[in-house]
């Protein structure tokens, strides 16, 4: 089994808010990033609000600048996690993990901003599901594994594949084949059940 994994993104947009801060060991900050795609439903470039976490001397760095709607430029790794509450359901997390940051005055006009949203991840090709309720749309599972130490932890990211562009690509991978993701972060908020959810996904825009 080959377990040889990149898993690196780049994000550049501004600070939303304060930094939230639960411990003095970890920080989660909130970035705002336009896309140009238009969303089917709204008809609207992509506006996303992107949570990352950092720990440890970056999570005290990112709290003592705390610069809101100031520009940010900062590097992160993905991670999956999964806790399960005293009802035995279980919830599945994808995070952002913080590796380093920049902060910036913001320019004065907004056509200036440069936002960046692009990640890269080489992993382990686990599975490609197609959506049971909409066509058209895929969700490609890989498997990345980071060193920890002596030991090793081993995240399963789910992707976003809009469109049948990739799908004849998908014929020549086997289970544990090395699979290439070039891929950007989009949130976006539902009604559900009367209830406000928050969403985050990876979309792929290319696959080798």
């Amino acid at each position: 089994m080959n377990n040889f994994t990149i898993n690196h993104g780049v994000c550049e947009g501004i600070v939303v808010g304060k930094v939230f801060a639960p411990s003095e060991d970890i920080a989660i900050i909130t970035v705002r990033v336009r896309d140009y795609r238009i969303r089917p439903n709204t008809q609207k470039q992509t506006i996303s609000y992107i949570q990352f976490t950092a720990f440890d001397d970056l999570a005290k760095e990112l709290v003592k600048e705390d610069r809101e709607d100031n520009l940010i430029y900062l590097n992160y790794e993905i991670t999956t996690s999964k806790k399960t509450d005293e009802n035995g359901v279980t919830k599945f997390y994808k995070n952002r993990i913080i590796k380093s940051f920049e902060i910036f005055d913001k320019p004065e006009d907004k056509k200036l901003i440069p936002y960046i949203n692009s990640g890269f991840a080489q992993g382990s090709f686990v599975s490609l599901k197609r959506a049971t309720k909409s066509t058209g749309i895929y969700f490609l599972t890989i498997k990345l594994v980071a060193k920890d130490g002596m030991k090793e932890k081993i995240y399963y990211p789910q992707f976003t594949i809009y469109g049948d562009k990739f799908a004849t690509l998908f014929e020549k991978f086997n289970t544990d084949d090395i699979i290439s993701v070039t891929y950007k972060i989009e949130t976006e908020k539902k009604i559900i059940d009367g209830s406000e959810e928050f969403f985050t996904d990876y979309i792929v825009t290319e696959i080798k």
